[in-house]
């Protein structure tokens, strides 16, 4: 095996544009036509074990002989259609297919070129790739031209513009006219003729009147058809020439637009450089490094910090940072040496490393500032001590610099911890108050239920009394109704 051939497919794609000027009812219109050359060299395949590949080339042989195989069920599928309605193309399945998809079974003409072995030894290779080329042969593709479709219905309405009035100009105005003088000298020639005859003449009359009529109804009806044509034209024409000044306004010069691009880009550079931002990071002065979402654009600007206090802030500061909660300056970094102390205002949001600062704090190098939530910094200190250096750091066995994501994930993180404390103290607290609402309502009821407990005895000891009095009234009335029933015995005797 040949360890220095090509173990891929290689596809050369040529795009050819022909543009052509055409001259319709007067005007100039541009006619364009697309087209795509493929030309592919596929890899041959391979068996692994007359190759005897191993490793790396035995990936490379499987994944050949897999596209290989997907073009030729492609190829087998488009050639068992013979025009039919298509079925399911696994296009999909390979790169390479999915890639030739147009040139297979598009709007393309594909021709084919097999190489094959005398070698006895490959004839089974052989006999399949002449089975390969056999099926491509099969394939049926309906051809047609790639032009501007505005173009074509142009010319396809022009010419029959053409046509109608060719039409229009070989019927006679005369025809009505003609046809009358006729009859009338039938008429003289024909007046002693019988009736018979006035009567068939009279027929053929009422014929050509009508065949006057219908070409005279033709000739309007084409007449209506042109105009409407013609209207249709003019439309397009109007489209296309609005078309055509929008294309031709958009094809400003290259060279001047870089030439714009170059002064708008130096003039924005002087204005950076004024605000204190640098597109490049300085390696030899501190400064403030941004952190965006976006890779391409985290990194790009540097703020410097000048020896000194160094102010950052919505307005009035050395550094204007828009979109700050507070309105004047939102923090302030002094540069002494290789050191730097930010120094938050009140009322301020500030982050260092993710926590919350209302101090002046030690800044290191690749620390992380954030000021109020949108706008992220990495701290860049050559300055600083290498000893230094591992102090607040995110992961001391990670030499890369920190980005946006690291930087926001440490926020969030110590933000998530200090929130779920916050609510640990919270639910703490509250759970304490409800517990001292539950003891002083549990007081209540007891002594609520005590309450209830004397009165109960106290009206149980009334019904106890009651029902004593009601049992002693009730003996006084036997004893009274006793006395009166021997008083009455006594009587009776």
């Amino acid at each position: 095996m040949n360890d220095k051939s090509s173990r891929s497919h290689a596809i050369l794609t040529l795009q050819l544009t022909q543009t052509k000027d055409e001259k319709i009812e007067g005007d100039v219109l541009e006619n364009r036509k697309d087209s795509i050359i493929n030309l592919v060299d596929l890899a041959g395949s391979e068996r692994v074990g007359t190759a005897q590949s191993h490793g790396e080339r035995l990936k490379e042989g499987v994944c050949i002989n897999k596209s290989l195989l997907t073009l030729g069920k492609v190829i087998t599928a488009l050639s068992e259609c013979n025009g039919r309605r298509r079925p399911f193309i696994p296009y999909r399945e390979s790169t390479l297919t999915y890639l030739l998809k147009e040139s297979l079974g598009g709007n393309s003409r594909t021709a084919m070129i097999a190489t094959v072995s005398p070698a006895s030894d490959n004839i089974e290779e052989t006999l399949s790739t002449l089975r390969y080329a056999f099926q491509a042969r099969k394939i049926l593709n309906v051809n047609r031209i790639n032009e501007d479709p505005k173009c074509k219905l142009l010319r396809e309405l022009a010419e029959e513009v053409a046509k109608l009035r060719a039409e229009k100009m070989v019927m006679s105005p005369n025809i009505p006219a003609v046809l009358f003088a006729e009859e009338e000298e039938s008429e003289n020639s024909k007046k002693d003729d019988d009736e018979e005859e006035k009567i068939k003449f009279e027929e053929e009359r009422k014929k050509k009147e009508e065949e006057a009529m219908r070409e005279k109804e033709m000739k309007e009806e084409n007449e209506r058809a042109i105009q409407e044509r013609e209207r249709e034209i003019a439309l397009l024409k109007e489209k296309l020439c609005s078309t055509q000044q929008q294309f031709l306004d958009q094809k400003k010069s290259w060279e001047k637009r870089l030439q714009n691009a170059k002064d708008e880009k130096k003039e924005t550079m002087s204005k950076l450089a004024e605000m204190g931002i640098a597109s490049q990071e300085d390696k030899t002065v501190p400064h403030l490094v941004n952190l965006c979402e976006d890779p391409q654009l985290s990194g790009n600007l540097s703020y410097k910090l000048k020896s000194g206090m160094t102010t950052i802030g919505h307005s009035h500061s050395d550094l204007t940072l828009k979109g700050l909660h507070h309105n004047g300056v939102h923090c302030t970094i002094n540069s002494d040496g290789n050191q730097l102390v930010l120094t938050p205002k009140p009322d301020t949001e500030t982050f260092v490393n993710g926590k919350l600062v209302t101090d002046p704090t030690r800044l290191h190098h690749d620390d992380r500032i954030v000021l109020a939530g949108i706008y992220f910094f990495r701290v860049a200190n050559p300055t600083e001590n290498t000893s230094m250096v591992n102090k607040n750091k995110m992961d001391s066995s990670n030499q890369t610099s920190p980005d946006f994501f690291a930087a926001k994930e440490e926020l969030l993180k110590i933000q998530e911890e200090k929130l779920r404390a916050e609510a640990a103290e919270a639910e703490a607290a509250i759970r304490a108050q409800l517990e001292e609402e539950l003891c002083s309502q549990r007081d209540k009821f007891l002594q609520q239920v005590q309450a209830d407990q004397l009165q109960q005895q106290t009206l149980l000891a009334q019904l106890e009394e009651e029902q004593q009095m009601r049992n002693e009234l009730e003996g006084e009335q036997w004893r009274l109704q006793e006395d009166n029933r021997i008083l009455e015995e006594e009587m009776q005797k």
